[in-house]
């Protein structure tokens, strides 16, 4: 191609596309590693630390076993004939290995050495933990994995502008960046929940052609599985799959989502039940604990040389589903996927899109949103990061844009700006990411000391 060919090409081809995409990437790129730079001061609690500190297990070898021994595992142990042995290191049994797992693959991916020099470098202020970063890396790739989805599926449902809008707005979300620099998995579970709505799309389409998509309901099974092992209260989503087979009049395929996703948590359920009895060890105890509760602490219990478990109280569960619904409408909901979008996707109700599909999709989004918030209020403690708002935040961002760009369409003074219109909606979400980009770079965690040979991770000070 020569010069003339290729300002033809720019001029008139496809080259002002590309270039369009291209500068469109590079600046999400650099705002991308501009907010992790100024933001970003390791994890925020020891819950993902110990969901870190599991991935170095089963990165080097060691199994499902964790560096953090708790007296109430001891007890149940020896309760179950297991006498304690200070040489080995105690079983992991109150978290889902979802998030873990895929810290060891990460970690088992890296060379050796590099490996090593995560663990035992210690760094200079301000510079962080060598690990710490890794979990970053993987969280801002699970995001930017989320954005294409969101790309993909606004294609779907509406159309290249609404996907594109979408996709930005999630990307300049001041809410969903603290969750990643909080490295806490919450963008693992935004992926797995925008694949399990890119296949229930999947499946509507086929349907709707008069194909019956076996492969479909077989990949929702195996995603609501993933769900499960990801963080326990999503596995309710697997309720949403049957609603739409029921509703669709396919009850038989509910049958083959419920066998796949067993199939796919059967493994870990069965370890579970062989070293603590129960099906989900020791974190099945959540559902009657709270944090703040001098009478249901978890780290009370977990500290505590006593195989009792808590007791189940009906009226602490209840309040603490009515705490999570009222936390929700007064807090979170507006803060997943901003108040502007998500206003927009609250007052879209009053609205039905055109196409069937997409409002059964949104149906199912608001019943998802439903399901995870109740089941996160009943069964997590209160010490998890991952807010079921945020998780959903994409769909409420899609289909807030969505609703929005009707609006546009059907207004005389702005459907000729559409584009204008959607820049103004991506600098309003976008806002309170600025001002935090504009804030001094936040001071790392600090760490002292260097691993004991059995491999702990060093401990933490600062705030």
């Amino acid at each position: 191609m020569n010069l003339q060919q290729t300002i033809l090409w720019l001029e008139q081809g496809g080259g002002a596309r590309v270039l369009k995409v291209s500068a469109l990437l590079l600046a999400l790129l650099g705002l991308s590693v501009t907010v992790a730079y100024k933001q970003f001061h390791g994890p925020r609690t020891e819950e993902t630390l110990r969901q870190a500190d599991l991935g170095r297990s089963l990165a080097s070898g060691q199994g499902f076993t964790s560096s953090v021994n708790y007296p109430q595992v001891h007890a149940v142990l020896e309760k179950q004939g297991h006498l304690f042995d200070a040489t080995e290191r105690m079983p992991e049994v109150y978290h889902a290995p979802g998030y873990p797992l895929v810290i060891a693959a990460a970690l088992a991916i890296l060379p050796e050495g590099l490996r090593h020099r995560l663990f035992t470098d210690i760094p200079d202020p301000p510079t962080g933990f060598g690990a710490d970063y890794l979990l970053l890396v993987l969280n801002g790739l699970f995001l930017a994995i989320a954005a294409w989805q969101c790309w993909l599926l606004g294609r779907k449902l509406f159309d290249d502008r609404v996907g594109l809008v979408a996709a930005v707005c999630l990307l300049v979300s001041t809410s969903i960046w603290s969750h990643v620099v909080a490295v806490d998995g919450t963008a693992l579970a935004m992926v797995l929940l925008l694949g399990l709505f890119q296949v229930l799309v999947s499946v509507d389409e086929k349907l709707t052609a008069g194909k019956e998509p076996w492969g479909g309901w077989v990949l929702t099974g195996v995603l609501s599985g993933l769900l499960f092992l990801t963080d326990y209260p999503l596995g309710v989503l697997i309720v949403v799959v049957a609603v739409h087979a029921i509703g669709r009049k396919r009850a038989r395929a509910v049958g083959v989502v419920l066998v796949v996703a067993a199939l796919v948590i059967a493994p870990w359920l069965i370890r579970n039940v062989s070293v603590m009895g129960s099906p989900v060890a020791l974190a099945g105890q959540d559902i009657a604990l709270r944090v703040n509760d001098s009478t249901a602490e978890p780290e009370t219990f977990r500290t505590t040389m006593s195989a009792e478990t808590p007791r189940l109280s009906l009226n602490k569960m209840g309040n603490k589903v009515l705490t999570a619904l009222q936390e929700t409408l007064q807090q979170n909901l507006w803060a997943g996927g901003g108040l502007l979008l998500t206003a927009f996707f609250v007052t879209g109700w009053i609205y039905r899109f055109k196409r069937d599909l997409t409002n059964r999709i949104r149906s199912l989004g608001a019943l998802a949103l439903a399901l995870m918030v109740i089941a996160h209020g009943l069964m997590n403690s209160g010490e998890g990061e991952r807010v079921p708002t945020a998780v959903g935040a994409p769909l409420i961002i899609l289909f807030g844009v969505g609703f929005f760009m009707v609006l546009v369409s059907s207004s005389p003074a702005l459907k000729a700006w559409p584009g204008a219109a959607a820049l103004v909606v991506i600098l309003l979400q976008g806002l309170p990411l600025l001002h935090d980009v504009l804030e001094p770079r936040r001071i790392h965690f600090s760490y002292w000391g260097r691993p004991n040979p059995r491999g702990v991770l060093p401990s933490r000070i600062g705030p």
